[in-house]
This record gives structure tokens, C-alpha cells and sequence, in this order.
């Protein structure tokens, strides 16, 4: 039997694609799966809130997993809040149980306590360094920008495919059990993951053609 799990991801602000909401929610819906939950909500925060209690989805999602007893499943703990003080306050006081996907779930409160200070410092310091590279750019003169785009975009493209790769690996244990069901063909594979709510990697429907790509990549 199950557990339920809610699912919570927060759009960020810095546009970086791997935590763009369909690619938290597909993280977050393949780690409940392969660890034992299933799935009952979603919520997605999509306005910006200055603390924890103004985001709207967050409040949401406590409150349906107050009432249901579920834990609450996020890619990883940035989403909640980069705040020490607020997102420790958060996780000590509430009734709910977070799981962190990236921290997984053997990750203790000491062991997120440390990773918060951790990454605040390592934020602090990175930007800090950025500040001054740039600054001494500009005084040796340097212009700014990339003077090697055709060779950025190869790399781009290679970077891309590797992901695909590591995608379709990912998701292959998925195709594999439903193969062990009997079912073979590509759209009865397809038909079965959406019974099972389990999300293709752009956080969509899966159909024939994108299964044969999954399996095409991984070799399978």
C-alpha cells in the first residue's frame, strides 16, 4: 500500500529551465512514485509572495495535507524559500512532513538544517565573486559577453542530448514494469503511464511517438 504525497513547485525566478515548474513537477511525481507514494494533489506557485505565508499554493497544499495526512514532495528545499530563519521556522513548527527530492528521504532535520547554511553561504560567496571578476573585467577593459557563440551553441546541443539520455534512463524502470504487465505496444504503454498519472518529462500527456523516442535513447 501507498502513502500520499502531495506535490508543491514554485516557478523561479531566474529563468534556469531545470527548475521550471513542469520539470519540478516531473521530478517530484517520479521520486513519489519510485519511493512508495502516490500522488492525491498538485500546487504550483506562479505569483512571487515576500514571505512563506503570502504564497498562495504553499498555504494550499499544507492545508490539504493537514487534512489528509500527507507529506508534502518539492524538487528540492530552494522552493520553499532561500530564508534560513524563515524556511527552519517553517519546518519545525509545521504538523506536515516536506521531503526534498535532491536530499531524499533519509534527510533528517539536522542534516536540512546544515544544507541551508550551506547553500545561503555558498550563494553569498558566489555572488560576491561575480561582483568582483566583473568589476576588474571592466577595469582590464574586457568587453562582456560571449565572442564563441557557435562553438557555446555545439556545446549546448551536446549538453542536450546527454540530458535526453539521462532522461530516457530515468524513466525507463517505468516502461519496464509496465512491459512486465503484459502490455508491449507503445500506445498501450503510453495509455498505462497516464492511468498512472506519471508525467512525461515536459510534464505532459505520454503518447506512442514520445515513448518510442524514451526508448530509442536509452538503447531499450
Amino acid at each position: 500500500m501507498t502513502a500520499p504525497s502531495i506535490i508543491y513547485s514554485r516557478r523561479s525566478t531566474d529563468k534556469n529551465q531545470k527548475h521550471s515548474l513542469k520539470a519540478q513537477n516531473w521530478t517530484c511525481t517520479t521520486f513519489a512514485l519510485n519511493n512508495g507514494f502516490h500522488v492525491i494533489a498538485g500546487y504550483d506557485e506562479t505569483k512571487s509572495g515576500k514571505t512563506l505565508a503570502d504564497r498562495e499554493a504553499l498555504q494550499q497544499a499544507i492545508a490539504k495535507a493537514e487534512e489528509t495526512g500527507a507529506v508534502i514532495i518539492t524538487s528540492t528545499i530552494s522552493r520553499l524559500g532561500r530564508s534560513v530563519a524563515e524556511v527552519s521556522t517553517l519546518l519545525a513548527c509545521s504538523k506536515v512532513k516536506f521531503i526534498f527530492v535532491d536530499l531524499g528521504l533519509e534527510a533528517d532535520a539536522t542534516m536540512i538544517m546544515m544544507y541551508l547554511v550551506f547553500a545561503e553561504a555558498e550563494r553569498r560567496k558566489i555572488s560576491e565573486r561575480t561582483k568582483r571578476g566583473l568589476a576588474q573585467a571592466k577595469r582590464n577593459g574586457v568587453k562582456l559577453g560571449n565572442p564563441r557563440i557557435n562553438e557555446a551553441q555545439t556545446k549546448a546541443a551536446i549538453s542536450n542530448r546527454k540530458r535526453g539520455r539521462k532522461t530516457a534512463e530515468q524513466v525507463m524502470p517505468m516502461i519496464e514494469a509496465v512491459r512486465a504487465l503484459g502490455i508491449t505496444s507503445m500506445k498501450g504503454i503510453a495509455r498505462k503511464l497516464n492511468e498512472l498519472n506519471f508525467p512525461s518529462p515536459q510534464g505532459k500527456k505520454w503518447y506512442d511517438t514520445s515513448i518510442s523516442k524514451i526508448i530509442q535513447r536509452a538503447g531499450g
